[in-house]
């Protein structure tokens, strides 16, 4: 499928391309907005993706308060994403968002403040 298509209702249920693509990117937005969340525990509101990426990374991952694995699922799937919105150059599999989805429900499972 041509990248901006419109999905068609109904199908097989196999996971064509622009639903994967899809996927791909809220799974995105799942764990951004977590981090956005995250974020705004300390004060911190950034005003883009990348500045949301990197007060995590300096707040959070820098200071021993989380585990750089998880500054890496975010970024991967930051990656995955920008790929899956604008680029169109590599091909997601079912299996590969799978296994994204299953990141960042680890990535979004994990307690960021002490005492929850």
């Amino acid at each position: 499928m041509e990248p901006g298509r419109e999905c068609p209702e109904g199908g097989t249920g196999a996971l064509r391309p622009v639903v994967v693509e899809g996927a791909t990117s809220r799974t995105y937005y799942a764990a951004f907005h977590g981090t956005q969340a995250i974020l705004l525990t300390e004060g911190l509101q950034p005003k883009s993706h990348q500045g949301t990426i990197y007060l995590f990374i300096h707040h959070f991952v820098k200071t021993g308060r989380i585990e750089p694995e998880y500054s890496q699922i975010l970024a991967r799937a930051a990656k995955y994403r920008e790929e899956a919105d604008y680029r169109h150059t590599m091909v997601f599999t079912k299996e590969q968002t799978s296994e994204t989805i299953r990141e960042v429900e680890f990535f979004l499972k994990r307690k960021y403040i002490s005492g929850m």
